[in-house]
């Protein structure tokens, strides 16, 4: 990604209470606000580390979630980075607290068919990944099939896991 000089200025350049990864889309979501026109070079090419562990993989995804956080705190949700990055943690959210509700009350009441709800809901999004990937996949290979929505799912849940770990260090730190 490259900018002009007097584009940077203008947005007033990056803004470094965004660290962590969010950092290079807010920059852009400024200049397009700003009013000027972002290009595609699709003869670029960019090259990424790209993590071939699992580990490495879920530790970016968690600097992207506080990333993500630092950048809800420093725009307020203005914005449709902010507005898509609050919506996503309030469904996974409400999602998972919804979900530790029918598990609370089926302990608490016994009743085994809340216990079931619960874990289909639990389980609910492997399923319907592995339907997509089906669809998506030109190879199907079903090795990736079955095992690419587990890695996104971890991957979302690593997303949140930082952006509230990255609430919690700010809310403490009075950022």
């Amino acid at each position: 990604m490259s900018f002009r000089r007097d584009v940077l200025e203008k947005i007033n350049l990056f803004d470094d209470r965004i660290t962590y990864g969010f950092d290079d889309l807010e920059s852009v979501e400024r200049v397009l606000n700003a009013g000027f026109k972002v290009l595609l070079n699709p003869e670029v090419r960019v090259f990424h580390r790209h993590r071939t562990k699992l580990a490495e993989f879920l530790s970016l995804n968690f600097r992207y979630g506080r990333g993500g956080a630092l950048h809800l705190l420093a725009k307020r949700s203005k914005g449709r980075l902010s507005q898509w990055i609050l919506k996503y943690l309030i469904g996974v959210l409400s999602g998972l607290g919804f979900i530790f509700l029918l598990f609370v009350a089926a302990l608490i009441t016994g009743l085994h068919l809340l216990m079931g709800i619960a874990l289909g809901l639990l389980v609910s999004p492997w399923p319907i990944l592995v339907g997509l990937y089906a669809r998506r996949l030109k190879n199907r290979r079903m090795s990736k099939v079955l095992i690419y929505p587990i890695i996104d799912i971890l991957r979302g849940l690593a997303f949140t896991a930082g952006a509230l770990y990255q609430f919690l260090i700010s809310a403490f730190k009075g950022r």
